[in-house]
């Protein structure tokens, strides 16, 4: 120890160095370098009163845990990291803490380090960490920052195994995954196979048909093989989003053509079920989008499609087109059915990929059809939702940007 001229202690290390003259076979001078370590003394002196404090806690802890200096440096380990990482206490002490980290989180390590250093808790991290053996273990990192009089101390890593529990979500992640193929593969089929049927059909009534009969019959499997056409890209499209960015093909169009274009293609559908559909479009200014034209139909297509399916024998569906009240600049597309409506409960979740219906409800659909619209409105910032009508039926909403160059990017 030294005493400053203020008369405070301080704790150095002292190294020398002594030159030899081998002519006279003396020391000739010595050297001394001084190096105040006062404050690495005081935080060696916190660990081990705090090592010493909360050994029992410390050790006994189902957790691994690391005491690091304010470098990232070990300073002391407890029990339960011996038995998940096989590191021993000395081997371990005064190593780097992030070299037990694969490279990657090594850099997420010393951002979160920084951000304990001015004071900020951050969130609960998952890293990969090389035990004893090379073995990659999934572990939940917490960092917290131990302070004494306004000063950082030093660190407490907190890591906690979840290698088994991620491989258990794993295979249910798997499982679950299946069987929505095995769902979605059975829709897709019963949805593939009605189309055809109803082609094929139509193809053998043509056998002696007359002229007017044979040119009815082919706009109806013209009308058919577009439907089951829109059914595969709508698959297609969800596929792709799934792993990239979605393509879109943009042009200026009149929001009113596509929804008549959708409306005619389900006549026959609507027709089936005396269904009558009424279209009215407000004449209040330009009904103009930028936007793309197929996809949108298809959100029309499936929207009507639905409103149909679930509308009782001899109802009615009612689509407006108008200048949003609420949101200027935007075009708004609803349409009313009068059916059985959607439980409160499940409004919420009626636009997610593979929805399932109740027992007791009509099964129909890949499950994809609403999930689809809502990422072609997303993806044309605008937005899309579902509430019941007071009397009865569902109402569905689709706002759209009017005009060019409102489409998001």
């Amino acid at each position: 120890q030294f005493i400053t001229k203020d008369g405070r202690r301080i704790d150095v290390e002292i190294t020398a160095t002594a030159f030899y003259d081998p002519v006279s076979g003396e020391f000739v001078r010595t050297r001394a370098f001084v190096r105040d370590i006062t404050e690495r003394k005081k935080l060696e002196g916190a660990i081990r009163e705090s090592e010493e404090k909360y050994k029992n806690l410390f050790d006994n802890l189902t957790d691994s845990l690391f005491m690091l200096d304010t470098d990232g440096r070990v300073m002391a380990v407890n029990r339960k990291q011996e038995e998940v990482l096989g590191y021993l206490r000395d081997s371990i002490r005064g190593g780097d803490f992030p070299l037990i980290l694969v490279e990657e989180d090594r850099r997420i390590f010393a951002e979160l380090l920084e951000r304990t250093r001015e004071g900020v808790n951050p969130p609960t991290v998952e890293v990969e960490v090389i035990n004893r053996d090379g073995d990659l273990l999934t572990m939940e990192m917490d960092i917290i920052g131990i302070r004494r009089n306004e000063k950082m101390d030093f660190l407490v890593i907190h890591l906690r195994d979840v290698t088994n529990q991620k491989a258990l979500e794993e295979q249910l992640l798997k499982a679950e995954r299946f069987n929505a193929l095995n769902h979605f593969s059975s829709m897709l089929a019963h949805d593939l196979r009605n189309p055809i049927i109803g082609i094929r059909q139509r193809l053998k009534s043509l056998q002696g048909a007359s002229p007017d009969v044979t040119n009815r019959v082919l706009t109806d499997i013209v009308t058919s093989s577009e439907l089951l056409l829109g059914l595969i890209n709508d698959v297609l499209d969800v596929y792709q989003n799934s792993y990239a960015d979605l393509p879109l093909i943009f042009s200026s169009f009149p929001l009113i053509e596509a929804v008549d274009e959708a409306v005619k293609l389900l006549q026959i559908e609507a027709e089936d079920k005396k269904v009558q559909v009424n279209f009215h479009c407000c004449r209040d200014g330009s009904m103009e989008v930028y936007a793309d034209k197929r996809r949108m139909k298809r959100v029309f297509i499936n929207l009507l499609d639905n409103a149909i399916q679930y509308s009782d024998t001899g109802g009615r569906v009612n689509i407006t087109c108008c200048h949003a009240e609420e949101k200027p600049g935007y075009l708004q597309f609803t349409i009313e059915d009068e059916g059985i409506g959607i439980p409160p409960e499940r409004l919420p979740s009626i636009f997610e990929p593979l929805y399932k219906v109740g027992k007791q409800e009509i099964k129909r659909g890949t499950g994809l059809g609403l999930y689809f619209c809502k990422m072609i409105v997303d993806a044309h910032g605008g937005r899309v939702w579902a509430e019941n009508r007071p009397d009865k039926g569902a109402s569905f909403c689709v706002t759209l940007p009017a005009g060019e160059g409102s489409h998001a990017h």
